[in-house]
């Protein structure tokens, strides 16, 4: 990157492998220049958010919802909430989540101790496995950017 009279400008390198100059602006607004990432990580054409951003912008009730859920599946994977026995818990593994041995009567206890039905908890797990805590986090029922569908107004519905 360059400070110039003009503006920041930064060099880069094509897929050729030639070097070229671009103004900081063309490079973030234009269609001719695109990101390649050399390593796999976060992008801005990921179709979720970074964990980080997703927990940040839940409020304090929320978080501590997340955090709550994410501790029952831990036990249910592992037996423990903290999710290690290094830093097991009083009482830790309880009887219904001894690590090892079938996975399915474990969710029917979590199920059960909750009061919520199995496919939630399956949910959970599956959401966890993908996102981590992030994936526990209540889901916006709306895409950003789209306004909300009036009820009344002879729309169609996406379940019609």
């Amino acid at each position: 990157m360059a400070a110039t009279a003009a503006g920041n400008e930064v060099v880069l390198k094509d897929e050729r492998g030639r070097l070229l100059r671009l103004s900081l602006k063309e490079l973030l607004f234009s269609d001719r220049a695109a990101l390649i990432a050399d390593q796999p990580g976060p992008s801005a054409d990921d179709d979720q958010e970074i964990a980080s951003v997703v927990l940040d912008q839940l409020q304090a009730s929320e978080r501590s919802q997340v955090l709550e859920r994410a501790g029952h599946v831990r036990e249910l994977l592992t037996g423990f909430r903290s999710g290690s026995p290094e830093l097991a818990g009083n009482g830790e593994p309880r009887r219904d989540y001894v690590p090892g041995g079938p996975v399915e009567p474990k969710y029917t206890a979590k199920a059960k101790e909750l009061g919520i039905h199995v496919r939630t908890v399956k949910q959970w797990v599956a959401d966890f496995r993908r996102h981590g805590e992030a994936g526990l986090a209540a889901k916006k029922k709306q895409s950003r950017g789209q306004p909300p569908r009036p009820m009344n107004d002879g729309w169609k519905r996406p379940w019609k």
